[in-house]
């Protein structure tokens, strides 16, 4: 069981990269002891082991290094290569993508780099990076004999270094070994820690109140790290507030707002939000760890783990439409919906059939007296039909009579409901009646991953509704241009109700758009983090505190009333500075009056 990945991951190995010739010096066989007795300390029993060098290693050494690591899942040994041209790093991050399949075969794994080079080790940071090779959960150490003045600009500006689950080994004179690690957030800010030294006669000695691969993101201790957020109502969005002194001044809140706001206590930072024009900016900040997090939730997308993480799923994503109400028709045309098409049909048809037996009877009853019968007992208007003396006529007229006493009534009854109670046309309510009415769906810049996770899916309905697309439109602008022509617009439920209430909403609170019944496609939605960001299971922690004690489901309800408040406020804001001009328009008029 454990000699099969092993075989394979050594000949992996070597087919990449080679396993390099010995040059004439074993100098890293002095660092077997160190590495051997760090790992035995933290390493659990089901890890695989991952060397990577930079081809000035000897095969004894690497051989040495390789046994003092526990690695009962396999090894791999990988050289990081450097050259002139502008390929290093793409061979170096394939070459580490491979390495990573490797890690990703067992339960844990533990990197270890030899390297004197500085280039070297800040092109295994960058490729490392882009190969994905860590996670919080693997340790790396990085064993070298440069002094930490040389390295450690290499260690705190690189992600790598500075961010993972790192420590250094510098090998010292004597085989004296010291070991580093670069904590980016303690009391005294950011800075490269010692935590032990280890030495052949004493072993390994860990400082008080040090430990092996330190937890880095437990306690930020008031640090300040870069997110990314817009204007979102109800996740995140001013509103002005009068101060004590009689000023306005704005504040930020919403749903994700509040939760961004809870997690920093928690974990003991500040944020700072930096400026982004649109949401594809917000996500590029994130993807490039400029910012380590945007704190808006995002639907969940296939698409989007190529280019970014997620946090857990921690609420729901209804990506909904809106279109315009169907208008009633015309009023004349309610003469004739009181009953069906078949009802119409029978009458029409028992009408032609009296007015056939009318003819024959001409010579007892004019023509003139059948038509005003016929008519005027459907009108509910009283007949002279004069002195009629035969059976066939009066059983005739009675059973016409009893006919149009019926339907006058169902008719007027119906009549009345439907001039009370208007009926709408239909109108689409699902994705298939969607694809199948609107001429355009259009949707905000973000919705350039759902147009394409909808034209990659199997299903037609959603292959169409791809192609009915257009992405880059506002949801005011959206939804107005669903008003002026037969279109519609895709948006979170959120945001199309708080849209329509403030923008498309009459003070009576009738408006000409609907939001359809079924979503679009409701899911999971999360935050979006960097890949393999190291923080993740820290604020995942508190995300699930806060939906599992319900405030994020209350911050839900009270954002939603707030803004509905604020709209409603400012309508009738609206509509007073118009009586207010309206009465400054007639007085000013009449002072004019009285001065002629």
């Amino acid at each position: 069981m454990i000699l099969c990945p092993l075989i394979a991951t050594l000949f992996l190995a070597s087919s990449l990269a080679g396993i390099p010739s010995p040059p004439a010096n074993h100098t890293f066989t002095t660092a077997v002891g160190a590495i051997k007795d760090i790992f035995a300390s933290v390493s659990l029993q089901r890890c695989s082991a991952i060397l990577v060098t930079d081809g000035t290693v000897s095969t004894p050494a690497i051989y040495e290094v390789l046994a003092s690591i526990p690695a009962p899942w396999g090894v791999g040994v990988y050289e990081i290569i450097l050259k002139k041209d502008n390929s290093t790093e793409v061979e170096n991050s394939r070459i580490l993508s491979e390495a990573r399949k490797l890690r990703m075969s067992s339960w844990c794994a533990n990197v270890v780099v030899l390297s004197d080079d500085p280039a070297s080790l800040a092109s295994f940071a960058e490729s490392s990076l882009r190969g994905r090779l860590l996670v919080w959960a693997t340790r790396l150490l990085v064993v070298t004999r440069l002094p930490l003045q040389e390295i450690d600009g290499v260690l705190s500006t690189h992600w790598t270094f500075s961010m993972m689950n790192t420590m250094v080994a510098i090998l010292g004179e004597e085989n004296f070994t010291r070991v580093y690690s670069h904590l980016p957030y303690t009391p005294a800010g950011s800075q490269v820690v010692r935590l032990a030294h280890w030495t052949p006669q004493r072993g390994l000695a860990v400082r008080n109140g040090s430990k092996l691969f330190p937890q880095k993101f437990d306690n930020f201790y008031g640090g300040t790290i870069n997110v990314t957020a817009k204007n979102y109502k109800p996740l995140w969005f001013e509103v002005e507030e009068v101060a004590p002194n009689g000023g306005v001044v704005k504040r930020t809140t919403g749903m994700d707002y509040l939760l961004l706001d809870a997690v920093s206590k928690s974990l003991n930072f500040t944020y700072n939000n930096l400026h982004v024009d649109s949401w594809a900016e917000a996500l590029d900040f994130t993807s490039q760890r400029i910012s380590f997090v945007t704190p808006v939730y995002h639907a969940v997308l296939a698409t989007r783990l190529k280019r970014f993480d997620y946090s857990m799923g921690y609420t729901f994503a209804f990506i909904s439409f809106s279109m315009k109400k169907p208008e009633i028709q015309p009023q004349w045309q309610s003469l004739y919906y009181p009953l069906a098409d078949q009802v119409w049909l029978a009458i029409l048809m028992i009408v032609a059939r009296i007015e056939a037996s009318l003819l024959d009877l001409r010579d007892v009853m004019t023509l003139r007296n059948g038509y005003t019968l016929m008519f005027g007992s459907l009108l509910g208007q009283s007949v002279d039909m004069g002195k009629t003396s035969k059976n066939g006529i009066r059983v005739l007229v009675g059973g016409w009579l009893i006919f149009a006493f019926i339907i006058g009534t169902a008719y007027r009854g119906n009549l009345t409901a439907a001039l009370t109670l208007p009926k709408y046309p239909p109108r689409p309510e699902t994705i298939e009646q969607l694809v199948d009415n609107a001429k355009m769906v259009t949707i905000m810049p973000w919705g350039k991953d759902f147009k394409t996770y909808f034209k990659d899916s199997d299903s037609p309905v959603f292959e169409k509704l791809s192609d009915l697309m257009l992405v880059g439109i506002d949801t005011v602008e959206g939804l107005q241009q669903a008003i002026d022509s037969r279109q519609a617009h895709m948006e979170t439920i959120h945001k199309l109700k708080l849209d329509i209430a403030e923008q498309f909403t009459q003070l009576d609170g009738s408006t000409q758009l609907y939001i359809g019944r079924e979503s679009v496609m409701p899911g999971l939605a999360a935050w979006p983090l960097p890949h393999d960001a190291p923080y993740t299971e820290n604020i995942n922690r508190c995300l699930h505190a806060v939906v599992e004690a319900g405030l994020y489901n209350k911050w839900e309800a009270q954002m939603v009333d707030l803004v509905r408040r604020q709209s409603r406020i400012e309508r009738l804001n609206m509509v007073f500075s118009s009586l207010v001009f309206v009465a400054e328009v007639i007085w000013a008029s009449a002072v004019r009056k009285e001065s002629y």
